[in-house]
């Protein structure tokens, strides 16, 4: 750096502990942008994740030099890249890290719903007279009933209903019991797969790995599961023949 450069930052540093407005902030974020920038690109140079872009990376950098702008003392004796520098990389090691995990949490939630519909649809296709808007009905029902499974702990846990909503709410939150306590009502296996793939929130393969079976016969006996859940929450249970594993 320069005289004329240091020169520079000691003014900008000064017009904003005289007078902190977003405007000399602003100063600041430009002054150290290309930091920011140069700081990004190491880290994406040795990135592990190829889904998350340079903007990532840089968005991340900006964060951790907007807040080390702020905690940062001009008359301290250190210099602020020195101070900044550690900061902006760990803001952007942190940020890449989540994004990472809510990816990666994004993209299982898929395969799963992706396997769930695949195990309705097979199952309502093999149905020998059903009509094509009965095999979609038959997949939505199947598909409601795994998102109430889904949703009974977070339910469980407290009232969220506001005053317009609380008579459905309260519905809801009965209608997710029934179908917990149905869950027990299923036969060793059905129940085990329904816990472990809505309560638990494991793949077909890796409870087939658990189970000793194939993924296709999870798929089977996840099918007959949501099934005859949807007959012991209208009262009555379908038969055993054919869909008891």
């Amino acid at each position: 750096m320069t005289q004329l450069e240091a020169s520079d930052d000691q003014q900008l540093w000064a017009a904003y502990q005289r007078q902190p407005t977003a405007q000399a902030r602003e100063a600041l974020v430009e002054r150290y942008r290309r930091l920011v920038r140069m700081l990004a690109a190491k880290a994406f140079s040795h990135r592990f994740c190829a889904e998350l872009e340079f903007d990532d990376y840089l968005h991340f950098g900006m964060v951790g030099l907007l807040e080390s702008i702020d905690r940062f003392r001009a008359d301290g004796g250190a210099k602020f890249e020195t101070y900044a520098s550690r900061r902006i990389t760990g803001a952007i090691l942190d940020g890449v890290e989540s994004l990472s995990e809510k990816q990666q949490q994004i993209a299982a939630r898929q395969r799963m719903l992706k396997e769930r519909s695949a195990s309705l649809g097979e199952a309502a296709r093999e149905a020998p007279a059903a009509h094509a808007f009965e095999r979609l009905a038959e997949v939505a029902l199947g598909l409601a009933v795994g998102f109430l499974l889904e949703g009974t702990g977070m339910y469980a846990a407290g009232d969220e209903a506001t005053p317009d909503h609380a008579y459905q709410t309260v519905e809801l939150r009965q209608l997710r019991r029934d179908l917990h306590d149905a869950v027990q009502g299923l036969p060793p296996q059905e129940r085990l797969v329904i816990e472990r793939h809505y309560m638990q929130q494991q793949p077909f393969d890796q409870i087939a790995a658990t189970l000793g079976l194939t993924k296709g016969r999870i798929s089977q006996v996840h099918h007959s599961g949501l099934r005859r859940l949807r007959g012991l929450l209208r009262g009555h249970s379908p038969p055993a023949g054919g869909d008891e594993p």
